[in-house]
């Protein structure tokens, strides 16, 4: 048996692509937090290549201290998710002391049933608040990705998997939405640094404005781009260009061709109505097809 020393991962996360968002959200999070995490799109160029049923044995077994499984009923249909559990089930039934830490730790979307897995089995709902979290979004009623990352971590810390109390590094700045009003009267929707708010005021390009009180907005960090509700009529958006890396040297002019595509869509969204949460971001990227460059703008528009 693998000791703790040995092993690759602190976690390794078994999601179904349904969910994808948000578990990437976890893992950004959890990675932030210095955690170990196997999350397949951390390691898209070290699986390029692998046969994936034996790559996803050792990952979902010896390789990590624990399995942290998001249970929905996309997981338990589909066939990678399958071969996940049923790794993470065998090594726990050969590998773990009953009286020790638990080996597969559940999140669950929903009530649906886990081959193998007795439903006696304590499990977190991602559907329940805990006291200090939010939903996630409005229109799917679970909680917030960094609340379930964070109950994960202080699991993982309880069973000396990772240190307790890693802070979150490299988050960037929180910014909140708010809706403002000028000295003429004039309202619109800003992005504001959270610690620049003080009492109902904010500066933005030298100017004071004055907080509506009624809509005082949402909260969202720049590495966590999930939809944020304003108000009813406005939610927050990825605007994303892929387009395909053919060699090193053509990376400059694919990743200019890459920005101007991504502000022409944001331009598009702000003519009517929307406002941009941050700068374009360029990524290069592996994927099945080759590598590719990857822009990223998020903006909030009316729906």
């Amino acid at each position: 048996m693998t000791t703790d020393a040995e092993s690759r991962y602190d976690v390794a996360l078994s999601f179904a692509g349904a969910q994808r968002v948000y578990v990437a959200l976890v893992a950004e999070r959890l990675r932030s937090r210095g955690v170990r995490v196997f999350y397949d799109e951390f390691y898209a160029t070290a699986m390029i290549g692998q046969e994936l049923i034996s790559y996803l044995q050792q990952v979902y077994s010896h390789q990590s201290k624990a399995v942290a499984a998001f249970i929905s009923a996309d997981w338990v249909q589909k066939p990678y998710t399958t071969h996940e559990r049923e790794t993470a089930l065998a090594y726990a039934l050969l590998h773990t002391d009953r009286t020790a830490r638990p080996y597969l730790l559940p999140f669950r979307f929903d009530d649906t049933p886990v081959p193998g897995l007795q439903p006696t089995v304590a499990y977190h709902d991602l559907r329940t608040l805990r006291p200090g979290e939010l939903w996630w979004r409005l229109d799917r009623a679970c909680k917030r990705p960094q609340d379930a990352a964070d109950f994960l971590f202080q699991v993982l810390a309880d069973h000396g998997h990772v240190p307790p109390r890693q802070e979150p590094t490299d988050v960037g700045v929180t910014v909140r939405f708010v809706w403002v009003s000028d000295r003429e009267g004039q309202q619109s929707v800003e992005v504001v640094p959270a610690d620049a708010l003080e009492d109902g005021e904010c500066e933005i390009d030298g100017i004071r404005y004055l907080l509506v009180p009624e809509e005082l907005g949402a909260l969202v960090a720049p590495r966590e781009p999930v939809p944020v509700f304003l108000r009813e009529d406005y939610q927050a958006h990825r605007q994303e260009v892929v387009a395909p890396l053919p060699d090193s040297a053509a990376e400059t002019a694919v990743v200019d061709r890459v920005r101007t595509k991504v502000r022409q869509l944001v331009d598009l969204d702000i003519a009517r109505g929307a406002v941009p949460i941050g700068p374009t971001f360029t990524r290069t990227l592996p994927t099945p097809h080759g590598l590719a460059v990857v822009g990223t703008c998020i903006v909030a528009r009316l729906r």
